[in-house]
C-alpha cells in the first residue's frame, strides 16, 4: 500500500491552484526573458533566419519558468516547448526587436541582453530592416554609456582565436565557483557574510584583466558579455570581490556597440562567403544612414568631423548624406579639437562649410541639396530663408570659401625612391 499517495496528490491540488491563481495575473505581462529566447531562436549561429523554432509568448514564458517550477517541487515533470514553423521569421524578428527597445536599460541585466542582440544583428542580420533598428538602438545605449574618450575602431586584423577566449573564459568561471564555495563554506561557520579573501579577489581580477587584455571580436566579445552578465545576475553579483567582472562587463559592453556600429558604417557582409555572392541583403544605404544619426549620437562632435572629411564623401548615396546633412542642422559644425591651433581650426571650420556648401548647391539629388540648405541655416545663421543658389552665393564668397584649400602633399618633401628588397613588390 503507498501511503505516500494521497500526500503527493494533495500537494499536487495546491500547486495547481497557486499555478491557476498566478497565471490569472500574468496575462498582461512582458518578459525581457522571452523576447531574449526568441531572437535566439529566431536566428543561428551565422545570423540567418531559421524557419522552425521554440519561440514562445510571454505568457507560456511565464508558465513554463515560474508555474512549472511550482510543478517540479511537486514531481511533475515540465515539457520543453516544441518547435514550430516561423511563417515569417524576417517579421518576427523585426517585431521581437521593436519589443525589446520597450524594456528598461537601467538594469544591468536587460542592458547586456539588448547589448548583445543589437550587435549581433547589426552586424548579422541579413535583414536591412532589422539592422537599421538595431543600429539606432545601438545608439540610445552608447550615449547612455557615454561619455566616449576614443573614436570607435573595428575589429583587429588578428583578434584573439576562439581557443584563446575560450581559456580565459574557462579562467573566470573557475574564479567565480571558487568564490561561491568559500562564501558557502565561511557562511555555514559563521552564519554572518563572508569576508573578502584577497586570494579569490586576485583571481577574479587576473581573470578579467586577461578577458580585457585580448583583441576579441564581435562573437568573442558577445561570450564574455554573457557570462559577465550571468555571474552579475547569479548570487555572486552583490559580493564585493566580484567587482572586476562588473567592470569587464562594461567594457565588454562598449565593445560590442564600437565594433557594431564601425562595421554598420559600411555596411559589408560580415564574411567572406557572403561577399563572394550577389545577397542583396548588404551595402544598405538606409543601414549607413542610422549607422550616421547612431555614431554622431554616441561620439559626437569628433566623429561628426571625421564624417565631413571630403575624402570620406567620395561616392556617398544620398540616404547617408542626408543623415549627415541633418546632423549638421542639428548640432551645428563640429570644427577641431579644443587643443588644435587656431589656423587648424579655421582651416577645418572653412572646409567644413565648403562641403555643406557644395552639397547645397551642386548634388544632383535634390533632397540632398534641401536638407544641406538646412544645415547652411544653422552654420549661418540664416535659417532656411531661400532655396536659389544665388542667395547663397554671396555668403560663400564672404566666408572663402571659393579659395582653393591647400593641398597639403604639395609642402612634403619627395622622398627618395628606396630600393626593393626580396619582401617588397613594385
Amino acid at each position: 500500500m503507498n501511503r505516500t499517495r494521497p500526500l503527493r496528490t494533495g500537494r499536487a491540488h495546491v500547486a495547481l491552484l497557486a499555478c491557476t491563481a498566478l497565471a490569472s495575473t500574468l496575462g498582461g505581462c512582458k518578459f525581457v526573458g522571452a523576447t531574449d529566447n526568441n531572437l535566439r531562436e529566431l536566428h543561428n549561429e551565422d545570423g540567418l533566419h531559421r524557419r522552425t523554432a521554440r519561440v514562445v509568448s510571454h505568457y507560456s514564458y511565464a508558465t513554463r519558468v515560474g508555474v512549472m517550477g511550482l510543478l517540479r517541487s511537486v514531481g511533475v515533470k515540465a515539457q520543453e516547448s516544441a518547435a514550430v514553423k516561423v511563417e515569417d521569421p524576417l517579421a518576427s524578428c523585426l517585431e521581437a526587436l521593436n519589443e525589446l527597445a520597450t524594456f528598461d536599460s537601467e538594469d544591468p541585466w536587460v542592458r547586456s541582453i539588448k547589448v548583445e542582440h543589437f550587435s549581433r544583428i547589426a552586424r548579422f542580420d541579413p535583414w536591412h530592416l532589422s539592422r537599421e533598428v538595431a543600429v539606432c538602438e545601438l545608439g540610445k545605449l552608447g550615449a547612455r554609456l557615454g561619455p566616449w574618450p576614443e573614436l570607435p575602431r573595428g575589429v583587429s586584423a588578428t583578434p584573439a582565436p576562439v581557443e584563446q577566449v575560450a581559456a580565459a573564459l574557462q579562467k573566470l568561471i573557475r574564479a567565480a565557483n571558487t568564490l561561491a564555495r568559500s562564501g558557502e563554506t565561511l557562511a555555514e561557520l559563521t552564519a554572518v557574510a563572508p569576508p573578502p579573501s584577497t586570494d579569490d579577489d586576485a583571481s577574479a581580477a587576473a581573470a578579467c584583466a586577461e578577458i580585457a587584455a585580448l583583441e576579441l571580436d564581435l562573437e568573442g566579445a558577445h561570450r564574455a558579455l554573457r557570462l559577465c552578465a550571468i555571474l552579475e545576475r547569479s548570487r555572486l553579483g552583490s559580493d564585493p570581490r566580484l567587482a572586476p567582472v562588473l567592470d569587464l562587463r562594461a567594457k565588454l559592453e562598449r565593445r560590442c556597440i564600437e565594433l557594431a556600429l564601425h562595421g554598420a558604417l559600411r555596411d559589408a557582409p560580415p564574411n567572406a562567403k557572403e561577399r563572394l555572392g550577389n545577397d542583396p541583403g548588404w551595402d544598405k544605404a538606409g543601414v549607413r544612414a542610422a549607422a550616421v544619426h547612431a555614431t554622431v549620437r554616441v561620439w559626437g562632435a569628433p566623429m561628426l568631423a571625421q564624417l565631413l572629411d571630403p575624402r570620406a564623401l567620395r561616392g556617398d548615396e544620398a540616404p547617408r548624406l542626408i543623415a549627415l546633412m541633418n546632423e549638421v542642422a542639428r548640432h551645428g559644425l563640429p570644427g577641431a579639437a579644443a587643443d588644435a591651433p587656431p589656423e587648424e581650426r579655421e582651416r577645418l571650420t572653412r572646409e567644413q562649410k565648403r562641403v555643406t556648401w557644395a552639397l547645397a548647391t551642386d548634388h544632383p539629388d535634390g533632397t540632398v541639396r534641401v536638407a544641406a540648405l538646412g544645415a547652411l541655416g544653422k552654420i549661418s545663421g540664416r535659417g532656411r530663408f531661400s532655396l536659389a543658389d544665388e542667395d547663397w552665393l554671396d555668403w560663400a564668397r564672404s566666408e572663402g570659401l571659393f579659395v582653393a584649400p591647400k593641398d597639403e602633399s604639395e609642402s612634403k618633401p619627395i622622398e627618395a625612391e628606396k630600393p626593393l628588397d626580396g619582401n617588397e613588390t613594385p
